[in-house]
């Protein structure tokens, strides 16, 4: 009885009397294996061990030689109208300027200080080798988080071979640079904290992605609600909206409003080309008819 008033007055001293003996218990070890703390930090951009850095060029050796063979491939359509209407015209003009969609106008400046270098093909792919490069580099950081490093050599490998990526990767459009800050701000977004510097790295990645693609709005307005719906799951009182919540919208949607507010100068631009392409079903009908008629007498 003695024994049992002592842990109940001091339970403390008990635990640390029986340490080691919990320490020993093979069998309750086994039975409730250690928790894992889900709040643990990841690790930053940059901070990957030699092993990864070796799983992650094997993982993208093929599609690096099969990106690097594109680097001489000669402009067509879209491509020339990109450099020659506007990554050869000043940053101001880039800026001001969309008479059609060929202007990714965030791409168009990147795209500039490689043209002024030598506008020859060789030289202007470099930029989409680079987004490519980092895109696979940033799944490889996706992967590991997710599933270890099977998962994120698999994950790369699978998608730098992959035939859709390879066919708009090294284009000389914005298509690249959208893939790769879609990819950081999803990384972004999975791996989020509280920090200041990480909120104002989502709120400019977010403005750029928009930037160059302005239907990539619907991508930042989905990984904001994500955010939202990830902080409420942590957060607790009786406020239908928490700090925590409005904490990890915020850089959402200040992504939204400055990628918005780059459009300013275009914005008359911008709608006159949205009504030229608006979706037509009488159109898709009758063209949906024809095929069938086609199709009958073939």
């Amino acid at each position: 009885m003695s024994s049992i008033t002592d842990v109940r007055q001091n339970p403390e001293w008990f635990v640390r009397r029986n340490a080691a003996f919990l320490r020993s218990d093979r069998s309750s070890s086994a039975e409730f294996p250690p928790e894992r703390n889900s709040n643990a930090a990841p690790q930053p951009l940059g901070s990957e061990s030699v092993v990864d850095w070796i799983l992650l060029l094997l993982a993208v050796s093929v599609p690096l030689c099969l990106s690097v063979l594109h680097l001489p491939d000669e402009l067509w359509y879209d491509e020339a109208v990109t450099v020659e209407t506007f990554a050869s015209q000043p940053i101001v003009d880039i800026a001001d300027s969309y008479p059609f969609p060929n202007n990714h106008v965030f791409f168009s400046m990147l795209l500039r200080p490689f043209y002024l270098f030598a506008p020859a093909p060789y030289i202007l792919r470099l930029l989409p080798l680079l987004c490519t490069l980092g895109t696979l580099w940033l799944t490889y950081k996706i992967g590991t988080y997710l599933g270890g490093r099977s998962l994120a050599v698999c994950a790369t490998a699978m998608l730098g071979q992959n035939q859709v990526f390879l066919n708009y990767t090294m284009q000389l459009r914005g298509y690249t640079l959208s893939m790769f800050l879609a990819s950081l701000l999803l990384y972004l977004l999975l791996t989020a904290h509280p920090r200041r510097s990480r909120l104002f790295t989502i709120a400019l990645a977010g403005t750029a992605v928009i930037y160059t693609l302005p239907t990539n709005i619907a991508l930042v307005v989905s990984c904001g609600m994500v955010a939202a719906l990830q902080s409420g799951r942590h957060s607790s009182g009786k406020r239908p909206v928490s700090k925590t919540q409005l904490r990890a919208i915020l850089p959402w949607v200040l992504a939204c409003v400055c990628g918005t507010i780059c459009y300013l100068p275009i914005l008359e631009e911008l709608r006159a080309v949205k009504n030229q392409s608006t979706f037509s079903g009488r159109l898709l009908w009758d063209n949906f008819a024809e095929f069938l008629v086609s199709a009958i007498y073939d």
